[in-house]
């Protein structure tokens, strides 16, 4: 797998920082969608939390 940095003004879908350690002692992560060097929030005219998006 070739893994390439995410360019300024890029959008990207990726795991994010925050997570914790589950019962079984998995690593889990929220996925987060952020624009390099922008305001993805923004990008989607500023949409409710739990707002579904779809990305195509």
């Amino acid at each position: 797998m070739v893994v390439k940095p995410v360019e300024t003004r890029q959008l990207a879908f990726a795991p994010g920082s925050s997570g914790w350690t589950n019962a079984q002692a998995e690593q889990m992560r929220w996925m987060e969608v952020f624009l390099r060097g922008g305001n993805a929030w923004e990008s989607f005219n500023r949409p409710a939390i739990g707002t579904h998006i779809n990305i195509s």
